[in-house]
């Protein structure tokens, strides 16, 4: 497949292209198709890009990193793999430096079933489950040698070797393509030698290492037209431990810092467990009581981590 080299403003163009590549478009009435710029804050533009014929919308992204580059080959490989196992929006056809996908839905943070006032107890289960379902992907797409790379730098600003299967081993391989200088030398070693251990999940649930999204909040996860609910956005995905997501979905989906930090802050526990008792229910582990709240601990105490970087 060929490179995209349509600049990311010649809308007509990226449907153009869209048509050119996708089979089921070949005969598309070009004059009739429409892309639209949906992006987010990641590495590349998203485009919604709808025509005549099925599918009548599909998603074109467009990568903007080198293909070479060890974190936009992980996206690539991490994104491939949530695809398959049903987690994320199915590919139609991909080149160097994009794709085309089905197009997922409706943002769940603008679907009627979330509240951000008052998650319901149902929706904070079905998120749950669906983090089941990005946990459950085989790990096997993950490639080590990548990840490596990824480290070098780090390693070499805080002078020796760095856990990379440790509790902060996702977010630290992050700083140097997501936040270069952001982070002091002093800060990165209490990073990479003392936060680890204190944030070490106890939980059996927490601890296992699985395929992580990385951002899994409201406005990463998509309700299709069959009423389910699929991931998207994958900048950050990875293997770490699994508390990392359950943390992530408690800081920025369930406990956000507006709710948590007023005087008197709304009481989220029953949403909080009603999402890892699901979590737990769909991947087949204990769900006891004492199971979701070791699991609950586990992720408020990773929090403390997610609030101080």
């Amino acid at each position: 497949m060929a490179q995209c080299s349509v600049d990311k403003d010649d809308l007509p163009g990226i449907a153009a292209f869209v048509a050119e590549h996708l089979p089921q478009w070949k005969d598309a009435d070009r004059g009739a198709m429409k892309a639209e710029n949906v992006s987010g804050c990641g590495f590349g533009p998203s485009f919604k890009v709808t025509a005549t014929l099925e599918p009548h919308i599909v998603c074109f992204k467009l990568r903007v990193r080198d293909a070479a580059d060890p974190a936009e080959r992980i996206l690539s490989l991490g994104a491939s793999a949530l695809a398959s196992s049903g987690a994320a929006p199915q590919r139609f056809v991909a080149g160097p430096n994009w794709w085309i996908e089905e197009w997922g839905g409706v943002v769940l943070g603008e679907a009627d079933i979330f509240d951000q006032a008052n998650v319901s107890e149902a929706c904070a289960g079905r998120c749950g489950e669906l983090l089941a379902r990005i946990h459950a992907t085989d790990v096997k797409w993950y490639d080590l040698d990548l990840d490596k790379a990824l480290f070098k730098e780090t390693e070499a600003r805080v002078g020796k070797p760095v856990a990379h299967d440790g509790a902060l081993g996702w977010f630290i391989r992050l700083l140097g393509p997501w936040f270069p200088g952001d982070v002091t030398d002093d800060g990165l070693k209490e990073m990479c030698l003392e936060w680890p251990e204190f944030l070490a999940p106890q939980s059996a649930a927490g601890k296992r290492r699985v395929t992580t999204h990385g951002d899994f909040h409201q406005g990463n996860i998509l309700l299709t037209q069959k009423d389910e609910l699929i991931v998207v956005d994958f900048d950050f995905v990875g293997v770490n431990v699994a508390v990392f997501d359950v943390a992530y979905h408690l800081q920025h989906c369930l406990v956000p810092a507006e709710i948590e930090y007023r005087t008197d802050p709304a009481d989220r526990g029953d949403a909080r467990r009603s999402f890892a008792r699901a979590y737990l229910e769909a991947s087949g582990l204990p769900a006891a009581s004492e199971d979701v709240t070791a699991l609950v601990v586990d992720a408020e105490i990773f929090r403390l981590g997610d609030r101080k970087s």
